[in-house]
């Protein structure tokens, strides 16, 4: 669907829902909503944590680009006697996976929290709710990360040793040099072009055999998009070939990688070839 098309059904869309405000839900403080999907399903509760996108735009400027938070956040719904809860808070309380709806906001009440142009009396607001966790499941998650990072490094290591001696003969070269090699071929999609993606990564410098970077380990998947996250050259010629599922490990000339001068902030020493296990999430 063309943008321009997007762009004037969901200010048609808009229009629609608030032009009769008296007929709109209202959130616990006031603020007007309504569903564009309704999914049957539990839905958020304190204590949960959520997964979600969020969009704002701004009434009085339909045919402008929304304001997009590219990555997916995060958010722990916090006891409301502990912490107030916020509009977007207080939205997410009302959906369940898969919901999305439009919250209205008077640009009065946010104008100390965000940018809005001078002159906007209203900002409307996209909310998507990608998953929701309970603390238990959170915790089982967190746990399997942390299981995994302690079977694929010893595994990764052992492979390294064997790379250097050149006994992997099932490794894919790509036209630049890269070498990899699947451990698991995924029956997902496509890495997308034009969108974002999740992954999950071990990152080693090939000669000293040691992790600089355990996404596992660290309990914390990275967001990516390739079009706009600045990535090293291996990144944005690997992952167009991959799928979602996939679990892949990729040998990465220094010239491919960070070059010459290495990376001082990741401890990357200079003309440094290096390895990364990667999972493609989703």
């Amino acid at each position: 669907m063309r943008t321009i098309t997007k762009i004037f059904i969901f200010s048609l869309f808009i229009i629609l829902i608030f032009n009769n405000c008296s007929n709109n839900k209202v959130t616990e403080s006031g603020h007007h909503f309504e569903f564009v999907i309704d999914k049957e399903g539990e839905t958020a509760k304190e204590g949960d944590i959520v997964t979600y996108h969020l969009s704002q735009r701004d009434a009085e400027n339909f045919s402008s680009s929304p304001q997009n938070i590219e990555r997916p956040l995060k958010l722990l719904i916090p006891k409301k006697e502990n912490e107030p809860h916020t509009f977007i808070t207080e939205a997410i309380l009302l959906m369940s996976e898969g919901d999305s709806l439009i919250l209205e906001i008077n640009s009065a009440n946010i104008s100390n929290m965000l940018k809005v142009d001078e002159g906007t009396e209203k900002v409307f607001f996209h909310i998507r709710v990608d998953d929701i966790l309970s603390p238990e499941e959170n915790k089982q998650i967190r746990e399997d990360f942390v299981d995994k990072s302690k079977t694929i490094n010893p595994l990764l290591q052992k492979e390294i040793s064997l790379y250097k001696e050149n006994k992997i003969d099932d490794l894919i070269q790509t036209k630049s040099g890269i070498q990899y090699r699947y451990h698991k071929k995924g029956k997902g999609n496509n890495v997308p072009q034009d969108g974002l993606f999740i992954i999950h990564y071990i990152g080693y410098e090939l000669e000293k055999n040691t992790p600089f970077a355990d996404s596992y380990e660290l309990q914390k998947t990275l967001g990516l998009h390739l079009k706009r996250n600045p990535m090293i050259p291996a990144w944005k010629e690997i992952f167009p070939l991959l799928k979602v599922g996939d679990e892949i490990s990729m040998y990465v000339p220094y010239e491919q990688a960070y070059g010459k001068a290495g990376n001082s902030t990741l401890k990357i020493g200079e003309e440094s070839d290096l390895v990364f296990y990667i999972e493609i999430l989703k």
